[in-house]
C-alpha cells in the first residue's frame, strides 16, 4: 500500500517533560487523609512524567488517562482555598514548540498551567500513538491499522480544541505568549491531525478505484486544511527553534504543496476520462507548479522532516512522468495543446473527517482538612 498515491505521513511533534511535584508538600498541614489523598496524586503525575521520559505513547495516554480525573478533582478543591495554601507550588514544563524553553521547564505556579500541558501532552500522545500505528503498517493489515489511525488521530484533534478552549479561560496569560499557549498553535494542531486522518480515506478511495473527481475533492480539502496552518503558524516560527517551530512550519507548507499538486494530479486524471485533453495537460502542468522544486530545500530538516521531503519528491517524480506522458499525447495523438489555466479550477474540498470530542471525566472529589490551628 505505501507505493499506492496520494501518499500517507504523520509528523512527530515530541513531548514536553515536566519536573515532579510533591502535593502533599505543597499544601502544609494537612491531616492525614488529606496528605495520603495528595500522595497518591503526586505519584499519578510521577507516572505521566515517566511514561513520557520512556518514550510510549500509549503509555502516556495510559498515564494521563488515570491522572486526568485526580488533577480535576484538585484543581475543583484548590479554588477554595487562599493563595498563601499553595504559595510554593511549582509546575514546571518544557515547551517542545518554544525556543526558549525548550530544554530548560518553565515554572508557572498554577494548576491551569498544569492542565493545559497535560492536555497537550495528551493531544500529542495520541498523535504520537497513530504515527508508530502506521510505521508497522503493512498491506496485510493496512484495513485495520488505518481505522486506528484516523481514531487517535480524531480523537487528538478534539483533546487540541479543548486546550484552545481551557487556555481561553485564563484570566490573565504570560507576556510574551509562548507558542504553547497560542490559539493558533492549538488550532493548527487540530487540523493538522485531521488533515493527516483524512489521507487514510484518500488513499483508501484511490485503491477501491474511486472517482478521480472524488479524490480530486478530498485532496483539495486536505491541501486547505495544510495551507490554512501555515497561515497560522508562520508568525510564530521565530519563537520556536530551527528544529522545532521552523520545521513543522515547513512541513505543513509541503503538504499544502503536495495535495495541491495531487489533486490537480487527479483532476487531469477526471479530464483525461472525460476525453478533455487539453484541460487534463493544463492539470498536470499546474501540478508541478503546485510543488516547486526550489521549495523542497529545507535548512536543517528534523529528521522526521527529511524523510517526509523525500516523500513529496518521489510525489513530484510521478507526477512530472505523467504530465510529460500527457503532452506526448497530445503533440502525437490528439493533436490538442494545453488549454487556459482559468478552464480548470479546482472544485470545493470535501472534508469527512471530523474531530472527536473529547468529553471530560468525572472528576475525583479531594476535600482539604487541615490540622487544628493551621492558618488554612
Amino acid at each position: 500500500m505505501t507505493s499506492l498515491p496520494p501518499t500517507t505521513y504523520i509528523y512527530q511533534i515530541d513531548f514536553p517533560t515536566t519536573v515532579p511535584i510533591e502535593f502533599e508538600n505543597v499544601f502544609k498541614n494537612t491531616d492525614e487523609v488529606t496528605a495520603k489523598k495528595l500522595h497518591i496524586i503526586s505519584a499519578q503525575r510521577t507516572h505521566v512524567g515517566a511514561a513520557i521520559a520512556g518514550g510510549s505513547p500509549q503509555a502516556v495516554i495510559q498515564a494521563v488517562d488515570t491522572y486526568i480525573p485526580h488533577l480535576l478533582g484538585l484543581m475543583q478543591a484548590v479554588d477554595s482555598l487562599p493563595p498563601d495554601a499553595f504559595k510554593s507550588l511549582r509546575v514546571e514544563w518544557t515547551t517542545p514548540l518554544s525556543m526558549k524553553y525548550l530544554t530548560s521547564p518553565l515554572n508557572y505556579g498554577s494548576l491551569k498551567w498544569e492542565w493545559h500541558m497535560i492536555l497537550l501532552t495528551y493531544g500529542l500522545a495520541h498523535r504520537n500513538a497513530a504515527r508508530n500505528i502506521l510505521l508497522t503498517t503493512t498491506e496485510s493489515n493496512y484495513e485495520e491499522n488505518q481505522k486506528q489511525i484516523v481514531a487517535l488521530l480524531q480523537k487528538s484533534s478534539g483533546i487540541f480544541n479543548l486546550a484552545r478552549l481551557e487556555s481561553s479561560k485564563w484570566p490573565i496569560k504570560p507576556n510574551p505568549l509562548f507558542n504553547e499557549l497560542s490559539d493558533d498553535l492549538l488550532s493548527s494542531l487540530s487540523e493538522i491531525s485531521l488533515a493527516e486522518a483524512q489521507q487514510f480515506p484518500t488513499k483508501t478511495a484511490f485503491a477501491n478505484s474511486a472517482s478521480p473527481s472524488v479524490i480530486v475533492k478530498l485532496c483539495v480539502d486536505i491541501s486547505s486544511k495544510y495551507q490554512h496552518c501555515v497561515t497560522l503558524l508562520t508568525p510564530l516560527s521565530s519563537n520556536g527553534g530551527e528544529n522545532t517551530m521552523m520545521s513543522l512550519v515547513a512541513y505543513v507548507s509541503l503538504s499544502s504543496m503536495l495535495f495541491s499538486g495531487l489533486a490537480y494530479k487527479f483532476y487531469g486524471i477526471a479530464n483525461t476520462a472525460a476525453k478533455k485533453f487539453g484541460e487534463a495537460e493544463t492539470c498536470l502542468d499546474l501540478a508541478v507548479q503546485a510543488i516547486p522544486e526550489s521549495k523542497l530545500r529545507v535548512v536543517k530538516p528534523s529528521p522526521s522532516l527529511e524523510e517526509y521531503i523525500s516523500n513529496v519528491k518521489t510525489q513530484r517524480d510521478l507526477i512530472i512522468k505523467l504530465h510529460s506522458q500527457y503532452k506526448t499525447d497530445n503533440e502525437s495523438i490528439y493533436f490538442l495543446g494545453a488549454v487556459d489555466t482559468k478552464q480548470v479550477p479546482l472544485p470545493e474540498g470535501k472534508c469527512i473527517v471530523k474531530p472527536a470530542e473529547y468529553n471530560l471525566p468525572a472528576a475525583s472529589a479531594i476535600t482539604f482538612t487541615f490540622k487544628e490551628g493551621s492558618n488554612c
